[in-house]
C-alpha cells in the first residue's frame, strides 16, 4: 500500500517554508485568491554581512493561511505516547496530514552531503505519503540535488534521523520544537482583498513596517522591508569583496522568486478584472526579472570562478533596478481597482498544477 498527498509545483522555491505550504496549496484552484493577496513584502535583517536572509511574507506562513489546519505535538508528548513514531507518520498520512518536522540529516543517506564535517545536522523535512511495500517515505525538500524536489527516504532512516535529532536544535513551531501535522482545510473561504494588495505595494514602495499592524499580538519587528532591503543587499555584496567570506547566493534566488510571484500576480489580477491595464506593467516587472536572473548567474559565475570583482557589476545593477522598480510599483498601485472579491477566483495563469515531483527550474536555495 502506498499514499501520497496532492503536492503541485509551488510559485517559489527560495525557501522551504515558502514552497511546502505553496506546494499544498497550488493543488487546489480555489487558494490562488489568498495567494495573490500575499507575498509582496520583501525584508531582511538591515546588516545582512552576519546572516545573509532575504525574505518574502508572511513569516511562519503554515500559521497565516487559512486554507490549511496545523496541529502541533511536542517531542515530550510523543515520547509519552504508545504509538511510537514510526506509527505515528503513516497514520498522520492516512488522516490526510503532512508531516513537518526536524530530522538530523547525518542519519539520511540523501542528506550526506549537507551534513559532511558536522557533528549535528538540523534540517526540517516535509514528509507527503508513504510506500509501505519499500518502506518508504516522500519527502520534499532542497538537500537531494539542491533543487526543491521530492524524493523517496527509507522509513528506517527517517525514524533514526527524528529520534537521535538533538531537541536543543529542534528550532520547529517558533523554537518550541515537535511534529507539525498540515492538512488542507477544505471548509476555509478567502476572497482576493485587492484592498490588502494596495496597501502592502504602498508599504512596499515607501518602505513601511508592515507588522506595525500586529501590535496586538507580537511587537514590530526591527527590520528592512520593501524597497529598502536592496540597501541592505548593496552592503552585504560589498562586504563579499573580502576574500575568504562566504559568498551565499539566497538573497538573488528570493529576489527571483519574488518577481515572478508579482508578475503572476499581475497576469492573475487583470485576468479577473482588478486591473485597468496590465501590459505596461507586465513589461516593466519583466524588465526587471530579467535584470535578476542576469545578476543571480553573475552572482554563480563569480561563486564558481573565484572572481569577486564581478560583484561590482551587480552592485552598479542595483541603484537602477531600484528606480524600475518604483516606477512599476507605483503603476501597479495607480491600476489597481480596490473591488472586493468575496469567493474565490479562477485558477492559476502560471505553472501547472500537476507535478511529478522532480527537481522545480527554480534555482536552489543554497549553493
Amino acid at each position: 500500500m502506498s499514499k501520497k498527498l496532492p503536492m503541485s509545483e509551488p510559485f517559489m522555491t527560495s525557501w522551504q517554508w515558502h514552497a511546502n505550504l505553496l506546494s499544498i496549496l497550488s493543488s487546489y484552484g480555489q487558494t490562488s485568491s489568498w495567494i495573490f493577496s500575499n507575498y509582496i513584502h520583501l525584508f531582511c535583517e538591515k546588516d545582512l554581512t552576519g546572516h545573509a536572509y532575504v525574505d518574502v511574507l508572511p513569516m511562519f506562513p503554515m500559521q497565516k493561511c487559512p486554507w490549511v489546519d496545523v496541529q502541533t505535538i511536542s517531542r515530550k508528548t510523543l515520547q509519552n505516547m504508545k504509538a511510537g513514531i514510526l506509527e505515528l507518520l503513516i497514520s498522520s498520512i492516512d488522516d490526510g496530514c503532512y508531516v513537518y518536522g526536524m530530522f538530523d540529516l547525518k542519519y539520511i543517506k540523501r542528506g550526506e552531503n549537507y551534513a559532511r564535517n558536522k557533528r549535528i545536522a538540523p534540517h526540517d523535512l516535509f514528509i507527503s505519503g508513504y510506500d509501505a511495500e519499500n518502506e518508504m517515505f516522500y519527502v520534499n525538500d532542497f538537500i537531494f540535488d539542491y533543487k526543491y524536489s521530492q524524493k523517496t527516504v527509507p522509513y528506517h532512516e527517517i525514524v533514526e534521523a527524528y529520534e537521535k535529532m538533538d531537541p536543543d536544535y529542534d528550532t520547529l513551531n517558533e523554537g518550541k520544537g515537535g511534529i507539525q501535522l498540515v492538512s488542507f482545510n477544505a471548509a476555509a473561504s478567502y476572497g482576493l482583498d485587492a484592498v490588502l494588495v494596495k496597501e502592502s505595494l504602498h508599504e512596499y514602495l515607501h518602505s513601511k513596517n508592515p507588522t506595525e499592524r500586529n501590535r496586538a499580538s507580537e511587537n514590530p519587528r526591527d527590520l528592512a522591508f520593501g524597497l529598502e532591503v536592496y540597501a541592505s543587499l548593496a552592503a552585504f555584496l560589498e562586504s563579499l569583496k573580502t576574500e575568504g567570506k562566504h559568498m551565499d547566493s539566497r538573497p538573488l534566488h528570493v529576489l527571483v522568486d519574488h518577481k515572478e510571484m508579482m508578475i503572476e500576480r499581475i497576469k492573475f489580477l487583470d485576468s479577473n478584472g482588478f486591473l485597468r491595464e496590465s501590459e505596461q506593467l507586465l513589461k516593466l516587472y519583466q524588465a526587471i526579472l530579467d535584470e535578476f536572473l542576469v545578476i543571480r548567474n553573475t552572482f554563480i559565475k563569480a561563486t564558481i570562478k573565484g572572481d569577486r570583482s564581478l560583484l561590482d557589476y551587480i552592485i552598479s545593477k542595483l541603484d537602477s533596478i531600484v528606480s524600475a522598480e518604483k516606477e512599476a510599483v507605483q503603476l501597479f498601485i495607480d491600476n489597481l481597482l480596490e473591488k472586493q472579491e468575496v469567493t474565490f477566483v479562477n485558477n492559476f495563469n502560471g505553472k501547472s498544477l500537476w507535478w511529478d515531483g522532480s527537481a522545480t527550474e527554480s534555482a536552489p536555495a543554497a549553493l
